[in-house]
């Protein structure tokens, strides 16, 4: 109606007439995030970093409050209670089917990964509404990065985080429309002079980017000819 207004100028257009019936129950707070998530959705007015922080947050209390209950059934045993955290993605994925709220458990470790990695890094493109296939790319290139660091056997390289968030925050500060291969530039140039990344790939770049793109598990080092090879 609004946009028709504007339009048009007529004010048939203008208002609406709308039946209002008081809640005469109470909702609790999953149920009150889940119909705002539900009303949104919609109205086509819910971008993917929106609904990301509202289930995670809503998963942080449900893993919260499950693992206190757990916690005070198992307070006779500190060890089995010590050991009992929910780490299963399924038990929240249901508790939100039965408030009412379907989600998937792949689309839920997107999300995880959108408010944990992304947020606070990437916010520009994020609030323009980057959508999941950009971010999966960028999830996989992080995952490939561990990869190489676990495969690498480097025991004193602790900041991939920290090196992989202000890769981020350099091309965030860019106000062209978003590119991933732009992105991924700013990424291979932010890790590449860096132990253990410069020992492997320092005389192959387009090595690097390749490894960061694979689809598989990235194969850095097998054996100690493996590296060699790399090295040389």
């Amino acid at each position: 109606f609004k946009s028709l207004y504007r339009e048009t100028g007529d004010t048939k257009f203008a208002s609406i007439n709308c039946i209002v019936e008081a809640w005469e129950g109470e909702l609790n707070r999953t149920q009150a995030v889940i119909a705002h998530l539900i009303e949104n959705e919609a109205r086509g007015e819910l971008i993917l970093v929106d609904k990301a922080k509202a289930l995670i947050e809503l998963e942080q209390d449900f893993r919260k409050n499950l693992n206190d209950e757990k916690d005070s059934d198992h307070s006779s045993d500190s060890k089995k209670s010590s050991n009992f955290k929910i780490k299963q993605t399924k038990p929240f994925v249901d508790y939100l089917k039965d408030n009412g709220y379907s989600v998937s458990e792949k689309q839920l470790g997107l999300f995880r990964f959108t408010t944990n990695k992304l947020t606070g890094n990437l916010d520009h493109f994020l609030n323009q509404g980057m959508g999941s296939p950009q971010i999966i790319k960028i999830r996989a290139v992080y995952n490939n990065i561990k990869s190489i660091v676990k495969e690498s056997e480097v025991n004193d390289y602790h900041s991939l985080d920290e090196d992989f968030s202000d890769a981020l925050k350099k091309y965030n500060k860019t106000r062209k429309p978003f590119e991933f291969e732009k992105l991924l530039d700013v990424i291979v140039g932010q890790l590449s002079g860096i132990h253990p990344f410069v020992d492997i790939f320092a005389s192959d770049i387009s090595e690097f980017k390749k490894e960061l793109l694979s689809t598989r598990k990235p194969k850095t080092k097998q054996n100690k000819n493996t590296r060699a090879t790399y090295l040389e």
